[in-house]
């Protein structure tokens, strides 16, 4: 799965937000079996979509690259200069539990798989306590 946006869900729903985020950049998208598929690279290849809670009312959007159709007969004109640009400065708070069984707090900035993938057994010098392994990074704000 690729990150492509984040939001803060208030109201209404989700796929609301979604749909907003693609009409505003000209992205052509349809619904197919309770999913979003959008053609996100203007290739006449729609990548399904997928929302992820993080935590409070923060989400997250993801689209895999496995997951595509062709099967889109309607094609919008005009559009062929369009890309996607996506927004990797999303800030979280981040509690870093270590081996040990301490923990930290840390802001860091990426999606929150980003974020794991770059913490988990990551290794810190925690002076005294010695190297301390990181086990678990969970996201809190």
């Amino acid at each position: 799965m690729e990150f492509l946006f984040g939001f803060d869900f208030q109201k209404g729903t989700m796929n609301s937000y979604v749909t907003r985020f693609l009409t505003s950049r000209g992205i052509d998208y349809y619904y197919y079996l309770d999913h979003i598929f959008a053609d996100l690279f203007n290739t006449g290849t729609y990548y399904a979509l997928y929302i992820e809670d993080v935590v409070g009312v923060r989400k997250e959007v993801y689209y895999d690259p496995d997951e595509k159709r062709k099967e889109r007969t309607e094609q919008l004109m005009g559009k062929s200069e369009r890309a996607i640009m996506i927004d990797k400065n999303i800030s979280y708070d981040v509690k870093v539990y270590l081996e040990n069984g301490d923990f930290f707090l840390k802001k860091m900035t990426g999606s929150s798989q980003d974020i794991r993938r770059a913490l988990i057994g990551r290794q810190y010098d925690m002076g005294k306590k010695g190297i301390q392994r990181v086990v678990r990074a969970e996201i809190v704000s």
